[in-house]
């Protein structure tokens, strides 16, 4: 007991949050604590944890994986509320990888897209699985997710109708290819804002649960996604620009500038292969850190 009579309080190895001296688990982000001993009974209370784990011991984990402790020699048993909402977040990044391997392919990203909704969704479900910590980052995470979405719909229904309206009150071929172009670039500058959001979006949702090198990475994959949106504003857009223009300078519209165009886009696309690599690595280096349940 303290100086005041009261017991000591149980110190959490992973978050290093203070419980009650009575609580199994800490109120803090769920691990199990390690039994204490009371003083005087022939026994050494436990040591305090230390910033990367506990004293004496050979654990180095990251926030969010503790060691398992063990309570009268068995693992005490993880309740069930706390077991479904950390099985809801390993299933999250599980989907949200998933979504990130598809991401790049042509056709098939719609498909990783909607898995990384439903992933973001679990996430969020599951975020009292784990640390305060990760939970102030996922409920944030899903705000700029959101945003992301709702910015997403408005820049596509905006230009439909910037379109619908400038096809109307165009009287020449050349005209309708130039109103072309400036829409087309309205909407790559607005799709890099959203995909910029996204990006940042999947940086929160798992911040909490990442240790320094897995945040390191998770800010590479940021970085390397705007640079691949800042490679097709600068480079991209001027070819189709081009292409576009070629194809309405006469009294008829030519396929053929446009469609030699194709391939070229297709491989700029690709470019998009490496920020969901980065990612990738650095969700499933998060899963794998995650205790069992």
């Amino acid at each position: 007991m303290d100086a005041a009579g009261a017991p000591p309080q149980r110190i959490c190895v992973s978050c290093l949050r203070a419980n009650p001296p009575d609580a199994r688990f800490c109120n803090g982000c769920g691990a199990a604590l390690a039994p204490t001993s009371v003083p005087g009974a022939g026994s050494e209370p436990p040591p305090l944890a230390s910033a990367t784990g506990t004293a004496g011991s050979g654990w180095t984990g990251a926030p969010g994986s503790p060691p398992s402790a063990t309570e009268g020699g068995r693992t005490p048993e993880v309740p069930p509320d706390l077991a479904r909402d950390r099985e809801r977040t390993a299933t999250g990044i599980l989907l949200t990888m998933i979504g990130f391997a598809l991401a790049w392919i042509p056709y098939v990203d719609y498909l990783g897209a909607l898995l990384a909704v439903i992933g973001a969704i679990l996430l969020v479900l599951g975020r009292r699985g784990y640390s305060d910590d990760h939970r102030y980052f996922v409920v944030r995470g899903a705000g700029v997710y959101l945003l992301a979405a709702i910015a997403n719909v408005v820049l596509a229904l905006s230009i439909a109708a910037a379109l619908a309206d400038d096809a109307s009150t165009t009287t020449t071929l050349s005209q309708l290819g130039s109103t072309i172009n400036g829409q087309i670039e309205a909407y790559l500058i607005g799709a890099a804002v959203v995909g910029m959001l996204a990006a940042l979006a999947h940086v929160l949702m798992v911040f909490g649960l990442a240790n320094d090198g897995t945040r390191r990475i998770l800010w590479a994959a940021f970085l390397a996604q705007g640079l691949v949106f800042a490679v097709i504003l600068l480079v991209a857009f001027p070819l189709i620009s081009s292409a576009i223009s070629q194809s309405t300078s006469g009294t008829t519209f030519n396929a053929a500038p446009v469609t030699q165009l194709e391939t070229t886009v297709l491989y700029y696309g690709l470019l998009g292969v490496i920020p969901s690599a980065l990612f990738f690595w650095a969700y499933w280096r998060v899963r794998e850190s995650l205790p069992e349940t």
